[in-house]
Order: structure tokens, then C-alpha cells, then sequence
């Protein structure tokens, strides 16, 4: 499974509530966990990919 398309995925669901949520407060918090679960992604592609430069290189 790749967690950083489940991370993201979730984080595109949480903008879609915030999105369609009518209280400002409960907005706000699913846009600022939605950019959260967007960072985690980020991190943990990082971390799981790039870690030896010169396997990355193209042949």
C-alpha cells in the first residue's frame, strides 16, 4: 500500500468537506488537518524514496 497516496487522497477528502461544510470553525480545521495529512505524504516520500542518490540517476 502507498502510504503517501493515502495520505493524500485523505487530505483531497478533507478539502472536499471543508469545502462543503457550512460552520467557518469546522471549515477551517478540515483545511488545516487536510494540509497536515498533505505534509505527512510529503515526508514520508522523503523518507521512503531519494535516499541514494546515485540509484536515482537516470540510465
Amino acid at each position: 500500500m502507498k502510504w503517501t497516496a493515502v495520505s493524500h487522497a485523505t487530505g483531497t477528502v478533507l478539502i472536499g468537506a471543508g469545502i462543503v461544510v457550512s460552520g467557518q470553525l469546522l471549515t477551517r480545521a478540515l483545511f488545516g488537518i487536510a494540509v497536515v495529512c498533505f505534509v505527512i505524504g510529503i515526508v514520508i516520500a522523503r523518507r521512503s524514496g531519494g535516499m541514494n542518490p546515485e540509484t536515482d540517476l537516470p540510465k
